[in-house]
């Protein structure tokens, strides 16, 4: 057990020193682009202006190499909550972010549009406009089909009509990556978040070292989370019957008991099955959630100076649709 708990020591520094160097970009322009990939920025943010001038809609376009240690559905909802794009009476914002190395994208939609933009429209303008793009490398493509078909649906036509993307106001410089060393400062607002994340990690480690149902179930997380990590050409279902196993042998090995038997089996299989990077980024999401939910979404509302929509006050919950290709 002494092995055990040097090897999930180190593996818990090792997760909390990645998970919390994650940055999330500083707002500096409706179109941000931290990749070394060319992407001509001039029609973006043409079609970001269309949307705000003549559909009342704020719209902003991030393009990253990866969110990792994140999923793109975490990475963005947070994204979200720092730029606050829309205004903050009408939350008519959207943001769509694609990770390149990745391959993967997300389409999130502000409060105020999730009655236009359902999940299942969004759902469509990703996996049957966006990716087939994506595929092929045309990331201005993809990202003009996202603005065009949903500038179909705010002006009620079908989602395969034909669309037209024009610009009548000045729009937004578009930012290349070279502009991404400012961003350090930027991870200020995320402070209180990790702070609380990284408080219950350290409890969770704790009571797993100090108690020994803790120890029991600290095996079972360990080896599911082996077999999630090394076996993922496997059956999910293989994955967690064989490491389900091999957990309540083991325990069973250290004299568990038939309790203490069950649960490292049971710890195992979730694990096993899921993966415990999965899992910590469902409850990382969820106390986002909750943090989000209790602050304030004071800032800016409306737009800046010079016709083009601006950091604001426009508010998220989750609405939207990811693609993977």
């Amino acid at each position: 057990m002494n092995l055990l708990k040097f090897f999930f020591t180190i593996w818990a520094i090792f997760f909390s020193s990645v998970t919390f160097s994650q940055e999330i970009p500083s707002f500096q322009g409706n179109f941000l682009n931290l990749t070394k990939e060319k992407i001509d920025g001039g029609p973006i943010v043409a079609a970001i202006e269309d949307l705000r001038l003549n559909n009342k809609v704020d719209f902003a376009v991030l393009v990253v190499d990866s969110t990792k240690p994140m999923e793109i559905e975490q990475y963005s909802i947070k994204v979200a909550e720092k730029w606050k794009i829309g205004r903050e009476k009408t939350d008519n914002g959207a943001i769509l972010i694609v990770a390149i190395k990745d391959k993967a994208t997300r389409f999130e939609v502000g409060y105020g549009l999730e009655g236009q933009l359902t999940d299942a429209i969004t759902s469509r303008i990703v996996k049957d406009y966006m990716i087939p793009r994506f595929k092929n490398s045309d990331w201005q493509g993809g990202i003009l089909e996202a603005m065009g078909r949903a500038k179909n649906v705010f002006s009620s036509k079908k989602l395969e009509d034909p669309y037209t993307l024009n610009s009548g106001g000045v729009a937004n410089v578009p930012q290349s990556s070279s502009n991404s060393s400012s961003n350090i400062l930027s991870s200020a607002s995320n402070v209180d978040g990790d702070a609380a994340i990284f408080a219950l990690l350290v409890v969770g480690v704790v009571l797993l070292f100090t108690t020994k149902i803790g120890k029991i179930i600290l095996l079972g997380i360990v080896i599911g989370s082996v077999f999630a990590a090394i076996g993922k050409k496997l059956n999910a279902t293989v994955r967690g019957v064989l490491a389900g196993g091999i957990a309540g042998g083991a325990a069973y090995y250290f004299a568990a008991g038939p309790w203490g038997t069950l649960a490292a089996a049971l710890f195992g299989a979730i694990f096993g099955i899921v993966g415990i990077m999965t899992i910590l980024e469902f409850f990382m999401m969820l106390l986002s959630s909750i943090g989000s939910s209790g602050g304030s979404s004071g800032g800016r509302g409306g737009s800046s100076g010079g016709g083009s929509s601006s950091s604001g006050g426009g508010g998220f919950g989750g609405g939207g649709s990811s693609g993977r290709w």
